[in-house]
């Protein structure tokens, strides 16, 4: 199967390297002294010295250990040979994956060709969330694609997330193929089909993900969201409760519940639920702008006014809670609040509607 825990691993144990360059690691008024003063031999046994503790350490497997002795030789004696490489593999064992990214950037601009340098630099991007550099180091490898399910994953999610999520759809094709029972990589695709709006394909991926694991998270809601662009409101609701059953703090499966039960006039119920999102997420401008829509039509204007100055606080470009605001203004009696509120609307749905397509 796939999981996380594999990307931790290198590809092999021939390479290694760390964090910061040199010349930006902090140093302590007494190093910037010594530095100055001693003679350079002193500084290239200290700095060795470090070094082949810091070797030790690693043969141990100690490796925040052997991360943490590798910077302090390149404080002394940045020059070392092979300090970068064994910096770079000490810090990516320990799973300090900031750490390790800028010596394998160093190493590989001098070795561009290095499949395992680029599949270690690209995962550490994708273990820090940098998802567009991540897909910016692994594209490379389109062409011939990693056999480390961990590599694939990351590059597959990478590629979603940075814009490219038929890319990605093709790295998840691939693991499903060698992969075809794991719910994770069935979600994933789901998620990269719903990026291209094939949202019947997305569908079908998710009812894969929760029928091979129904407690996965994320999977019902994806599938519900999907159900939902399809019209198919009571499914999609029941698969929202079957998301908030196995995670009931899930605010988006309560945001999202009670959007469809505003559809389907169980307004009660949307309202408890909405409460609920605020209280966990007081700055969920949706939330705000659906409270507002119910007060309004409940005929509670000053309510609705409270609810929706929030929600166009919080999110000004939101251009639909300005039209409700603008209704709430006028029956308020507040004409001149409501006519500028309308003329924000008007400006931001032309805007929306003459920017380019994302």
């Amino acid at each position: 199967g796939v999981s996380l825990a594999s990307l931790s691993s290198p590809p092999t144990d021939s390479l290694l390297g760390v964090g910061k360059k040199p010349s930006e690691l902090p140093k302590t008024a007494a190093q910037k002294r010594a530095t100055q003063e001693a003679p350079s031999e002193m500084l290239r046994v200290l700095g060795e010295a470090y070094h082949n503790l810091g070797v030790i350490e690693a043969q141990r497997q100690h490796y925040p250990a052997a991360a943490e002795l590798f910077s302090q030789a390149s404080r002394w004696q940045p020059s070392i040979p092979a300090l970068d490489r064994n910096w770079a593999m000490a810090s990516y064992r320990a799973e300090k994956f900031a750490d390790a990214i800028p010596p394998l950037r160093r190493l590989l601009a001098q070795k561009p060709a290095d499949t395992e340098l680029r599949e270690m630099l690209g995962v550490s991007y994708f273990m820090t969330d940098q998802y567009a550099a991540a897909a910016e180091a692994l594209r490379p490898l389109l062409d011939k694609p990693p056999a480390n399910p961990g590599v694939l994953y990351a590059m597959g999610v990478s590629f979603m997330k940075s814009g490219s999520p038929d890319l990605g759809a093709q790295i998840f094709t691939r693991m499903l193929r060698a992969n075809p029972d794991v719910a994770d990589v069935h979600l994933l695709l789901g998620e990269a089909y719903a990026e291209q709006k094939a949202y019947d394909n997305a569908q079908q991926e998710f009812r894969h993900a929760v029928e091979l694991n129904p407690r996965l998270a994320g999977a019902h809601l994806q599938l519900a969201l999907a159900l939902v662009r399809d019209g198919k409101l009571q499914e999609a609701e029941q698969q929202f409760r079957e998301e908030l059953q196995n995670y009931p703090a899930d605010v988006s499966a309560k945001y999202h519940l009670a959007y469809v039960l505003i559809s389907e006039q169980k307004m009660q119920e949307a309202v408890t639920l909405l409460e609920e999102v605020i209280r966990q997420s007081p700055d969920h401008a949706d939330a705000h702008y659906q409270m507002g829509r119910i007060l309004l039509e409940q005929g509670d204007a000053a309510g609705a006014v409270e609810r929706l100055e929030t929600a166009v606080r919080l999110d000004p470009k939101q251009y639909y809670s300005f039209y409700q605001l603008a209704l709430a203004y006028r029956k308020l009696g507040r004409t001149q609040d409501a006519e500028t509120a309308l003329k924000r609307f008007q400006a931001l749905k032309q805007a929306k509607r003459t920017s380019p397509a994302k």
